[in-house]
């Protein structure tokens, strides 16, 4: 591992005013992806794990232009990041929030595989109509009735401009 570079794990249970809460175990606040998470911006799915990649990737392969910066390290990001899979669609129309077509349980109003659109930025309306239109179909499906998601369904409906 090159200097200037460090991979960590960071735990979830803590909100973006450094609050955190006991959890039963610590295995459930875990989250490998969490450094990532935590670059652009102080609830896991490959969907959102790759929309974190596709937000964090390119921005450390331009800083790997800089003079000096890790050359070879800025060539495998680069292609690490070709590998990356594309989004998948579910029977629903949906974004996928796994990599198998599940049909959800009422477990709640999970919003981690919408952060491509709201806040990873890697999928755009104009950029990417197609998948736009799929996390669209989504918030119409799912109006927030209280707590944490209507904040969350804000933000998308205005990334949307409309609602």
């Amino acid at each position: 591992m090159k200097p200037g570079f460090v991979v960590f794990p960071a735990f979830r249970d803590i909100d973006l005013g450094r609050g955190a809460a006991p959890v039963d175990a610590a295995r459930f606040s875990m989250w490998p992806m969490g450094g990532a998470w935590l670059s652009p911006y102080l609830s896991p799915s490959p969907t959102m794990d790759a929309g974190l990649i596709r937000k964090l990737f390119p921005h450390r392969i331009e800083a790997g232009k800089i003079p000096g910066a890790d050359a070879d390290f800025r060539a495998k990001l680069e292609t690490a990041l070709t590998k990356i899979p594309p989004y998948q669609f579910g029977r629903s129309g949906f974004v996928h929030e796994w990599i198998e077509d599940w049909k959800p349980g009422p477990q709640g109003h999970n919003v981690s595989p919408n952060f491509p659109f709201y806040p990873g930025g890697s999928i755009t309306i104009r950029g990417n109509p197609e998948v736009a239109a799929a996390y669209l179909k989504w918030m119409e499906a799912h109006r927030p009735r209280g707590g944490f998601p209507p904040s969350w369904g804000i933000a998308m409906w205005a990334r949307f401009g409309t609602r």
